[in-house]
């Protein structure tokens, strides 16, 4: 094993600037994490390099292993030699399902949470267009919604940041009339705010508060080596009344990521399956996803979400807006979706400049009482 991986090590970084050469007895620190910022022949078209040194995967966790379910699955060994990421991944029992029930079925019965999980992996670790990472995930089930509350004005909420009520096309509730497009959540079709300031307070403290600890409660004790991503079917913020009467939105914030305010809110990403699904109509006033289209949103949205985890840290410098993204088209951390999904992006100098596995957020202890 140790002969195999210093193979592996000189392979990948000959005549990479700064990168030692190995032989056979140099990993006897159990807790270090070695690999070089340089990517080495992970990536065939340049002088790319991750902005730090290291995986945040000590040499001993990788030798002993982990039992994944992708990327491949099974028990495997990870690498000395290679940067490597391990994503938790936490899917809404019977997605799919769920979503054959809303408004763009031929879509939802298309989702497939480890077929799009293998593309994202596969870009990743694509030689000349990649982030020069290989992706390994495990998958628990997911439910937790955030707590139950009596709301001012409004009365008792069950699961707050968990929209499963109807949305309607229209005063008719056709598909493509042409006239206002109304979103309703179920819990608000009959009860009126006093006016427009409560209703946005209202969103801000029950809506937008929860979804960091939503997140936290649904960590697995056993995968702290993991960053974060749930897969959900709605936020509990869809809400459209009028057309001057907004708060919310089916296509607002369908995938993202908690920013790194402090370390006890580095807690992860997701992505809205059901609601990405929903989405072109109320925004474009067109057609749903295709099938295809909606394969590439979804593979582009994880991808995406998780490359913040990997370089928020370095947000706001080099070109980087103060979320993260870069206004470069086709990068993989661009705010515009590509029409192509994965197939046509190629991870920038930018990104791989702000990658940092080792501070990567989302892998921390577990907060008790969170």
């Amino acid at each position: 094993m140790e002969k195999v991986q210093v193979n592996v090590w000189n392979g990948l970084y000959d005549g990479v600037t700064n990168a030692m050469r190995w032989t056979a007895g140099c990993w006897g620190d159990a807790a270090g994490d070695v690999e070089p910022a340089a990517l080495g022949r992970m990536r065939t078209d340049g002088d790319y390099s991750h902005g730090a040194p290291g995986d945040g995967l000590s040499i001993l966790d990788e030798y002993r292993g982990y039992v994944l379910d992708g990327g491949p699955g099974g028990f495997r060994r990870l690498s000395f030699a290679r940067k490597e990421l391990l994503v938790e991944v936490s899917e809404l029992p019977g997605l799919a399902e769920r979503g054959a029930n809303s408004l763009n079925p031929a879509a939802a019965t298309n989702f497939n949470s480890h077929a799009v999980m293998t593309a994202v992996a596969d870009f990743y670790s694509n030689p000349t267009r990649g982030m020069g990472i290989d992706l390994y995930w495990a998958v628990d089930a997911f439910d937790v919604f955030g707590p139950n509350v009596e709301i001012p004005f409004f009365g008792h909420v069950n699961h707050v940041y968990r929209h499963k009520g109807l949305l309607k096309f229209g005063v008719t509730n056709s598909l493509n009339n042409g006239d206002i497009q109304v979103k309703l959540d179920h819990r608000l079709i009959d009860r009126k705010f006093p006016e427009y300031q409560a209703r946005v307070e209202f969103h801000k403290l029950y809506f937008k508060s929860v979804l960091n600890k939503m997140i936290s409660q649904a960590r697995n004790p056993r995968l702290q080596d993991f960053v974060k991503l749930i897969l959900l079917d709605r936020l509990g913020d869809v809400c459209l009344e009028s057309e001057t009467d907004t708060f919310g939105d089916v296509s607002f914030d369908n995938a993202g990521t908690t920013p790194p305010q402090n370390t006890e809110n580095d807690e992860g990403s997701f992505v809205c399956i059901t609601g990405i699904e929903e989405e072109v109509p109320f925004t474009a006033g067109g057609p749903h996803h295709s099938p295809q289209e909606y394969r590439n949103v979804v593979g582009w949205s994880m991808a995406h979400e998780i490359s913040h985890l990997i370089t928020y840290r370095k947000a706001g410098h080099n070109g980087m807006d103060f979320a993260g993204h870069v206004n470069i088209t086709n990068a993989l951390l661009s705010v515009t979706r590509p029409t192509h999904g994965l197939s046509s992006i190629t991870a920038c100098r930018v990104e791989l400049d702000a990658v940092e596995l080792q501070t990567r957020l989302s892998v921390k202890p577990i907060f008790q009482g969170e």
